[in-house]
């Protein structure tokens, strides 16, 4: 018999938003509550400066590559989504269901 093993957390779990640098050499991580998100922030790198949108790629008006967007969207989206939850505006609650770290 197989037991799958599953956490469940709400959007209201949510303490932090956390920004890992993907350079090899830095890997530092800025970590923001998340109703305090402020994109602007997430130009660069607080450590090495690395661009982390790249936007050279450019995307509409944005000065963002195009596969940024939905990661912008959802950025913004994120404290605008845990106050609805949180004032009963929603007939449902968001779950993320994730593996259990500790069965692997």
């Amino acid at each position: 018999m197989t037991v799958d093993r599953f956490v469940t957390f709400s959007l209201s779990d949510i303490q932090a938003v956390c920004f890992q640098c993907e350079d090899a050499e830095c890997g530092a991580r800025l970590i923001v509550p998340p109703d305090n998100l402020d994109i602007g922030v997430l130009d660069e790198c607080p450590s090495c400066r690395r661009d982390w949108w790249r936007k050279a790629e450019g995307a509409k008006g944005m000065g963002l590559p195009t596969g940024a967007t939905p990661m912008v969207a959802f950025l913004k989206a994120l404290p605008r989504i845990r106050l609805a939850e949180d004032n009963g505006l929603l007939g449902f609650t968001l779950l993320l269901q994730f593996d259990d770290p500790s069965c692997k």
